[in-house]
């Protein structure tokens, strides 16, 4: 009986040991079952936080794009505002300084004619201004690009400040090539340059020169216009925020002409829009240059009327 119940002892033993050892292994085979489960949820997981950190920075820049739309947008209209109201000033000052009763036939003909002029421009600048913010709505720069003779929109803007040109009695010299051309938006390009001609005249004293013309010459560079004036000139401090982009005030003309104060500032922007640069250098009393580096080309657009 005792060799029977030590057989019995040592099978049960065996078969606890074996049973043990199955569970074991169940448990162990559950366990690295859930450990792997566990890792392909943290990987999952993982995955999914990747996904909303990029969803939280594609919020973020939207968040920032929005809001430099929403500050472009207060600048345009900013501006917009003071260049549409500048032509309509000048006729008002035209009609307070002449009397057309008094006038000689003679007289009357040039008032008409300046009147008509001016009308012209606001209506052109009136044009841009829309054309410009309708484009900027599309959002589409590729899509805005044209091909424009510089010297003819110069020519026209030019023809927008004909009334204060005269008062000052400025010299205007144009080195400008009729077949010198850019493909890009000739709105931007208005905007730009009627701000720093706008500048020029505002900072120029009488019977003062302001020099408008293209360097081209050195092929390893980006070619360039510049429009130069002779007038007060500015400070170290003002030239580092242009170049930042974040000058916003207006410093009245010789004349006490007035400004908005961000046609710089929006003009800084536009062009680094375009893929352009502005370079701007002055001095105290000895004037200054604006200089905007674009793609300039040699084309002949009466045969490619774009």
């Amino acid at each position: 009986m005792s060799n029977i119940s030590s057989q019995q002892i040592i099978v049960a033993l065996i078969v606890a040991i074996v049973v043990s050892k199955i569970l074991i292994g169940i448990l162990i085979y559950h366990l690295v079952k859930r450990k792997k489960q566990l890792k392909k949820e943290r990987a999952i997981l993982s995955k999914r936080n990747l996904l909303m950190e990029k969803h939280l920075l594609v919020i973020r820049s939207q968040q920032d794009e929005l809001k430099s739309t929403e500050n472009l947008k207060m600048k345009v209209l900013s501006i917009a505002s003071h260049d549409l109201r500048s032509p309509f000033n000048d006729l008002n000052a035209l009609f307070e300084h002449f009397d057309l009763l008094e006038m000689n036939p003679e007289g009357i003909k040039r008032s008409l004619s300046t009147v008509r002029d001016q009308m012209r421009a606001s209506q052109m600048l009136l044009d841009n201004v829309l054309m410009w913010t309708v484009n900027h709505i599309r959002n589409d720069q590729e899509a805005l690009k044209v091909r424009f003779s510089i010297s003819e929109q110069i020519e026209n803007t030019l023809a927008i400040f004909q009334v204060q040109i005269q008062e000052k009695q400025l010299q205007i010299t144009c080195d400008l090539s009729e077949d010198d051309s850019v493909l890009g938006s000739v709105e931007v390009f208005n905007l730009v340059t009627r701000n720093i001609i706008s500048n020029a005249i505002k900072y120029s004293n009488t019977l003062s020169v302001i020099k408008i013309g293209t360097n081209k010459e050195n092929q390893s560079v980006t070619p360039s216009i510049y429009i130069r004036d002779h007038g007060i000139g500015m400070d170290q401090n003002t030239l580092e925020k242009i170049q930042q982009g974040d000058y916003q005030t207006s410093k009245k003309g010789t004349e006490n002409e007035k400004g908005s104060g961000v046609g710089l500032s929006l003009c800084h922007e536009l062009i680094g829009m375009q893929g352009w640069h502005m370079n701007v250098i002055s001095q105290i009393g000895r004037g200054t240059t604006f200089e905007v580096f674009l793609p300039i080309e040699k084309t002949n657009l009466s045969q490619n009327p774009t």
